[in-house]
């Protein structure tokens, strides 16, 4: 009895001392068992989410955490990253993901989660990171368009113009300098000037 006594009072500190861990971490985690019960998630998975992180007792609540398709559909429950890893096994990697948050912004966060296994290889528990990237996705998307932008008044010139690559392979060719090269400008792309 004082060995099965020691052995739970250890357990105890391993579980205190992994949730401290956890609860330190820079990103949201979120900690699920087998029917997606949420038995641990740490302060950073509220900032990233904008609102208190809503207890689910299973998947099929998790349609109230609040992730939007890039469409503005509401991920059904089944569809969320832990959801999947839960039914299928396979890990989730750095899905982008948009959350409504209470105050009607949204943010778009990477999401991924991985199986934990039982000895026997059975899904034991999903853990998942959350990471807010919006920052970072809406200056991507903003240098997506200035660059697209920057290339319709490239093509519109009147003169002949290239760009080339640190290799001096070409990147651009508008349509002057193709009809001057006697060319198609996609069949230039990537190729450099002395092997043509």
């Amino acid at each position: 009895l004082a060995r099965a006594e020691a052995a739970a009072r250890e357990a105890e500190a391993a579980r205190e001392r992994l949730a401290a861990v956890l609860d330190r971490l820079p990103v949201g985690v979120f900690v699920a068992d087998a029917r997606g019960v949420l038995v641990h998630h740490n302060p950073a998975m509220e900032a990233v989410l904008g609102h208190p992180v809503f207890r689910a007792g299973g998947v099929e609540e998790y349609g109230r955490y609040g992730a939007v398709h890039g469409d503005g559909r509401p991920y059904a429950p089944e569809d969320y990253p832990v959801a999947r890893v839960l039914r299928t096994g396979e890990p989730v990697t750095q899905e982008l993901t948009r959350y409504r948050r209470r105050d009607g912004s949204e943010r778009i966060v990477a999401i991924s989660a991985a199986p934990v296994r039982d000895a026997d290889g059975g899904v034991q528990y999903a853990v998942a990171t959350a990471e807010d990237v919006h920052e970072r996705e809406s200056a991507r998307h903003a240098a997506e368009r200035a660059e697209t932008q920057l290339m319709r008044v490239l093509d519109a010139i009147g003169e002949a113009f290239v760009t080339f690559d640190a290799e001096w392979r070409y990147t651009h060719v508008n349509w002057k300098a193709a009809e001057l090269l006697g060319r198609d400008a996609a069949s230039l792309l990537g190729r450099v000037p002395w092997e043509e």
